[in-house]
Order: structure tokens, then C-alpha cells, then sequence
């Protein structure tokens, strides 16, 4: 429950009581995705474009997973994670000329 309690109090932080008062413009709506944006996804970047065994099914499904989880917080207009995907790209493009 720590992880879900602490996603839940920072996801909800500053929102009000009411959702239909509710404002979009609040720099405290988008607290969870950009501290996503600013502190996970470079960690992330960092172990798929250096750390990844992609021959381990392990590491694989959890880069998969990590991977979806950055992209249902960070827009698609991000840099970073368009670098991201890059990443994630060239590691299977090495991965296949490997094997070739």
C-alpha cells in the first residue's frame, strides 16, 4: 500500500474536494506526470540505452512495463520520451544485426 498511498496523495495533491472544480491550468494537476517527465524517465533512458540484457525475458518485460507506464503520464510532444523511444528503437535495431 506505501507506493499506491504515496502515487495517490502526490496524483491528488491540490486537487479539490469537488471535481467540478477542478482547473486543468493548475501547475498542481500535472505534479505526478512531470516529476515522471523529470526524474523516471531519464533513469529509465538511462537503463534501456545502457543497462538492458534484451536476451533476458526478466529485464524485457520489465523495461516493457516501465515503458508503458512513462507513456500513459508523459505526452507524446515530450523530447524526452520521444528519446526514449528512439532508445528503445536502436537497442532492438543492434539487437537484430546481431543476430544476423
Amino acid at each position: 500500500c506505501l507506493v499506491d498511498c504515496r502515487h495517490s496523495l502526490l496524483f491528488n495533491y491540490g486537487m479539490p474536494e469537488d471535481a467540478s472544480d477542478f482547473d486543468p491550468a493548475d501547475p498542481d494537476a500535472d505534479l505526478v506526470p512531470g516529476l515522471i517527465e523529470k526524474v523516471a524517465l531519464p533513469i529509465l533512458h538511462h537503463e534501456i540505452a545502457h543497462c538492458w540484457d534484451m536476451l533476458s525475458t526478466r529485464e524485457t518485460r520489465n523495461a516493457v512495463l516501465a515503458t508503458q507506464m512513462i507513456i500513459t503520464y508523459v505526452p507524446a510532444t515530450s523530447k524526452a520520451l520521444q528519446e526514449l523511444i528512439i532508445a528503445v528503437q536502436t537497442r532492438l535495431s543492434e539487437a537484430i544485426s546481431n543476430l544476423i
